[in-house]
């Protein structure tokens, strides 16, 4: 049965094109600067540690996020004929138990509902970062062992637009049907989408996200991960919140200058001079490099 693990499939489906019978791939582009709303604390720890905090996706926001998917492949099988290549497809979907990890940006600089959600309801600032600087894989993330770990991270657009999602599943599921591919290979390439798809309901957000699956070498040992000169993504580790809960992350290192500027929240009452003084101690270029800003959002 021919492979299709080192075809397109992999590139988030919204970017996927047919014109007269030929599929064509376009990576979406980022913006210039992608935002990073949090509170002021979880700020100075950012700047001090020049590290991002990667979070698994299996706790996020919308809770249903990582088998929404699979209930869209369902009901997508449901409607068929009963196929023992779709069963098993969806029972390898089902056990799969991969952990990938994250972090979330927008699109949007100074929002009244990234303040509210993220932002400390106003009382948080927003990290602009640099595009640039996350030189980071556009497919999906590979799953499993590879022998270039950068292919396990990816800086990737969330896609919103269940449409476009159905038509995906139902592509990879004819191929299953047609025995093009194996019912693993349907289910490892829909359990990537995953980790891009999300309820219309979010379209507001404009989210983009890093996504970094680590890679196993054996049981329970992880690849740390280096890109370029600077950055680097360390193993995950369990940490204790400040409410005392088990949390696991992964801790991904930043240079100075990738970070374009810092927006105020807009119910921060701390003084542009203080937000300098915390980048300036820390060694960041607030007169080059790293801008700050108050807020223009007229939350209240």
């Amino acid at each position: 049965m021919p492979s299709i693990l080192g075809s397109n499939i992999g590139y988030p489906y919204s970017i996927c094109v047919i014109s007269k019978g030929v599929t064509k791939y376009h990576v979406p582009v980022a913006p210039s600067i992608l935002y990073h709303y949090t509170n002021f604390d979880s700020f100075k720890n950012i700047i001090s540690s020049k590290s991002l905090f990667l979070s698994s996706l299996l706790n996020t926001n919308d809770r249903l996020e990582m088998v929404w998917l699979i209930k869209i492949v369902e009901e997508e099988i449901r409607r068929r004929n009963s196929n023992i290549f779709l069963e098993i497809t969806l029972e390898t979907l089902k056990a799969f138990l991969y952990k990938p990890y994250y972090v979330s940006f927008s699109e949007l600089k100074d929002d009244i509902n990234q303040w509210t959600k993220y932002g400390n309801n106003g009382q948080g600032v927003s990290i602009g970062f640099s595009s640039k600087s996350f030189p980071f894989n556009k497919k999906l993330p590979l799953i499993g062992y590879c022998f270039d770990t950068r292919e396990a991270v990816s800086l990737l657009k969330i896609d919103y637009a269940e449409k476009r999602m159905i038509k995906e599943i139902n592509c990879i599921l004819e191929n299953v049907i047609k025995e093009k591919i194996s019912p693993s290979e349907a289910a490892f390439c829909i359990s990537k989408m995953s980790f891009t798809c999300k309820h219309y309901a979010w379209s507001s957000e404009k989210e983009w996200r890093i996504v970094w699956v680590p890679i196993a070498l054996g049981a329970e040992n992880f690849f740390d991960l280096k890109v370029g000169q600077e950055q680097k993504i360390l193993a995950p580790k369990e940490i204790i919140t400040a409410n005392g809960e088990k949390k696991e992350i992964c801790e991904m290192k930043f240079h100075p200058t990738d970070i374009a500027e810092v927006i105020i929240g807009p119910k921060n009452h701390i003084e542009i001079q203080e937000v300098e003084k915390v980048l300036t101690e820390n060694g960041y270029d607030i007169k080059n490099t790293t801008r700050v800003f108050y807020s223009n959002s007229p939350l209240q």
